[in-house]
């Protein structure tokens, strides 16, 4: 409650508490209630398995927005990620959200075991009563292996998939993590992101990360309050010199979308170069 006090101070237009799963926390919907009366609007990402009748009713109530994880656009591909039975829950939880008004999202983190399922994966959000589709290249942290890392020129098909189907249904879709879309993409539908310099990541314990995959620790919110946290990430050198698309190398050095890109994940870059300035790896261009 003093994490969610001192985030508050600093008036954000959005709070999303992501896991491991946040519905395991028996506390979740009084934090939930506290940060509604602090005046901030809430979310949460979930795999939906704990996302039973009486769960749904409170999220309408708390007007908790969710992204929920699928991963896939079929049952076989969803089980093999995620275990037997996954699909029919996350199905269920996807209804249970659609007939009690909780406005969600669907999400697929693409990887080399589903990427040709992205297209049909944004015509299954658009049938749930989903609000838009949400896809993100997988980063290789905790569980998820290099090995999972698509093929870039697979990639870029894959998202090609994904504005056609886009198109064709009139429906949106983000792609996180993906700023070099932003030059692959021509659909008023489809809004490719990379980092937000309006965002901050915080720990259980109230660090300050430099991303909510790597644990690079840029401050504390509880030890220095909510706006001096702020600026002590805004003014730390390692975020500075992330800001700053004159450190890239490689081919992103000489890339005429540099700017606009900022050399794609940087997060991904470090985890499978070992420098934050090296080219995203999955980049296709």
């Amino acid at each position: 409650m003093k994490l969610l006090e001192e985030v508050s101070t600093l008036k954000p237009g959005f709070i999303s508490i992501t896991g491991g799963e946040p519905l395991l926390r028996r506390d979740l919907f009084s934090l939930f209630e506290y940060a509604g009366s602090l005046g901030m609007n809430v979310g949460m990402v979930t795999n939906g398995h704990f996302l039973g009748d009486d769960v749904a009713k409170m999220l309408s109530r708390l007007e908790v927005y969710v992204s929920l994880s699928f991963d896939a656009a079929t049952k076989e591909t969803c089980e093999t990620l995620r275990g037997e039975g996954a699909w029919d829950r996350v199905m269920a939880a996807a209804e249970r959200l659609r007939s009690n008004g909780v406005e969600f999202n669907p999400v697929m983190t693409l990887t080399s075991l589903n990427l040709g399922e992205a297209g049909e994966f944004v015509r299954l959000a658009s049938t749930l009563g989903a609000d838009h589709a949400a896809l993100i290249p997988v980063i290789p942290s905790g569980n998820a292996s290099k090995s999972l890392l698509p093929n870039p020129a697979h990639l870029a098909l894959a998202i090609k998939d994904v504005e056609n189907v886009a198109d064709e249904a009139g429906f949106p879709v983000s792609l996180w993590c993906t700023p070099f879309a932003k030059a692959m993409v021509h659909s008023p539908y489809v809004y490719p992101g990379g980092c937000s310099n309006l965002s901050m990541d915080l720990d259980p314990v109230g660090n300050v990360l430099l991303c909510d995959v790597l644990d690079f620790k840029l401050g504390n919110i509880l030890e220095d309050g909510g706006k001096v946290a702020w600026q002590k990430m805004r003014s730390s050198q390692l975020y500075r010199s992330l800001c700053d698309p004159s450190r890239l190398s490689g081919k992103c050095a000489a890339c005429k979308f540099r700017d606009v890109c900022m050399g794609g994940c940087r997060a991904r870059a470090y985890l499978t170069t070992g420098s934050f300035f090296n080219p995203d790896p999955l980049c296709p261009m």
